[in-house]
């Protein structure tokens, strides 16, 4: 085993990995028109940018601070059918892909309901994530849908969809 190959090199390579301004940490994001702009000013402009007018994804929790009064709100626990009820296969296992979706988006499903005020009405509101494998809707976002339906219904409230 060549421990300069295996451990050394990808050691070195780590270092000068570049980090990406889409983590939560970092505090400029990078518009595609190729200016950094600070995060909090992108989000105090309901992540427009303020040079070329582009607007940029939003998360459910990003757009439901937006949204709600004085960014309070709460998230609905929705039912969670079976994760792969066909087998469905493609290059990877649909439970793999699903797998990797909820790591990085730390959701359940690509549908998110919350509930709270909208200039002090009481409102339900979804909202879809692309970043979770593209926004795909399958039987959990279906039901989550559904969910916030009901939920709206049974509250005799408005329902709202992003």
């Amino acid at each position: 085993m060549n421990w300069i190959k295996n451990f050394i090199k990808p050691k070195i390579k780590s270092l000068f990995k570049k980090k990406s301004s889409d983590s939560k940490d970092a505090l400029w994001a990078t518009c595609e028109c190729k200016n950094l702009i600070y995060k909090e000013d992108l989000f105090k402009n309901l992540s427009v940018c303020p040079t070329c007018g582009s607007h940029h994804k939003l998360t459910p929790d990003e757009r439901f601070k937006i949204f709600f009064d004085k960014q309070q709100y709460e998230i609905l626990e929705v039912p969670l059918p079976k994760d792969d009820p066909l087998n469905f296969k493609d290059t990877k296992k649909y439970t793999e892909r699903l797998k990797k979706a909820r790591e990085q988006t730390k959701q359940s499903d690509a549908i998110v309901i919350a509930k709270g005020k909208l200039n002090g009405i009481d409102v339900t509101v979804g909202a879809q994530n692309f970043s979770f494998i593209g926004g795909s809707l399958g039987a959990a976002a279906g039901e989550a849908f559904i969910h916030g339906i009901q939920n709206s219904i049974d509250n005799k409230n408005p329902f709202i969809f992003f």
